[in-house]
């Protein structure tokens, strides 16, 4: 009978309060559950706190790493920002150096081309005066040979009369002629 009334009692506990039963049930499984856990340190605890230990000491040195990863990329982007800003000024400076040459540059330009045009005006100066002084000679001795042209003229006239007058022969007529033709080439050179 012990057992039809305890099983009498538990049904009428069942149909009495199924939240107590549930309360039961679950501190059972909850019991089961820290016991296997419990189980569980006892057999696998030194390797989670290993593995544990492991992740740590690996999360360190990921941290550690990509701290010294980013300082190194600092460090070189500031490096190449300070490349960049000293190729910046030797591009500025060497612009304005030719700038400033390629004015030094057309200055010294300006200067020949007027240096240029003052020897041309010297050169035509001096041009102008030689032909001035060529025509002058040349109207000199134009001047000069008439002089002498008519001054020879004169005398074959002269001459010529005289023979006509003496009638001097033939040898004489060509030693007079060849006499002034020699006199005429001397005073010609």
């Amino acid at each position: 009978m012990n057992k039809n009334t305890h099983h009498k009692k538990n049904a009428s506990n069942h149909r009495v309060n199924p939240a107590k039963q549930l309360v039961e049930d679950s501190m059972n499984t909850s019991e089961d559950a820290n016991k296997l856990s419990t189980i569980r340190d006892i057999l696998f605890g030194e390797q989670a706190r290993e593995d544990e230990e492991k992740r740590s000491s690996l999360h360190k040195e990921l941290k550690a790493n990509l701290g010294q990863l980013q300082q190194e990329t600092q460090n070189q982007f500031e490096q190449v920002s300070s490349e960049l800003k000293k190729l910046h000024s030797l591009i500025t400076s060497e612009t304005e150096q030719r700038i400033a040459s390629g004015k030094g540059a057309s200055q010294h330009i300006t200067q020949l081309q007027q240096s240029l045009d003052e020897s041309n005006q010297t050169h035509q100066c001096a041009q102008s005066q030689l032909q001035k002084e060529f025509t002058q000679a040349t109207d000199t001795l134009d001047v000069q040979s008439k002089k002498h042209y008519e001054a020879l003229s004169q005398k074959l006239e002269v001459a010529a009369k005289e023979l006509r007058s003496d009638k001097t022969d033939r040898g004489d007529l060509a030693k007079l002629l060849r006499g002034m033709a020699e006199q005429l080439a001397t005073e010609e050179k």
